[in-house]
Parts: C-alpha cells; structure tokens; sequence
C-alpha cells in the first residue's frame, strides 16, 4: 500500500472549534507532503470532464498510484 493518504477537511467557523483544529494541523506539519487551500477536488474534477480532457491522462496517472478503476 502507498505510504500516503488524502485528506479533505472543512474548516470550521466557530472560533472555539477553529483554534482546535488549527492546533491539530500544526501537529501534523512533520508530515504534510502537500495541501490545498482551495477546493482542489472540484477543481480536478471539472478539468477531467472537460470536453477537450484526454481520459488517458487520468488512466495513465491512476495507473501509475495502483488506483485501477478509481
């Protein structure tokens, strides 16, 4: 298995709960390989189904990760 994961989380508004979730990925910084500050996901999203998209880049990519039929 890949040594890496994705994680998508939502920031939190309230202040209280916003404090606590910052502190968690300060936490975690060691190990940050990549993020986002965008909606990344829905942005890949609308590039892969983008009429002029070539479906074998996304085959290719999935291909190379082990990600077959995702």
């Amino acid at each position: 298995m890949n040594q890496f994961f994705t994680a998508v989380l939502q920031r939190p508004t309230e202040p209280v709960a916003l404090e606590r979730y910052t502190q968690a990925l300060e936490g975690i910084r060691p190990f940050l390989t990549a993020s986002a500050l965008g909606d990344a996901i829905s942005l890949l999203d609308l590039i892969e189904e983008h009429e002029d998209f070539d479906n074998r880049i996304a085959d290719a990519a999935r291909d190379r990760l082990g990600m077959h039929g995702c």
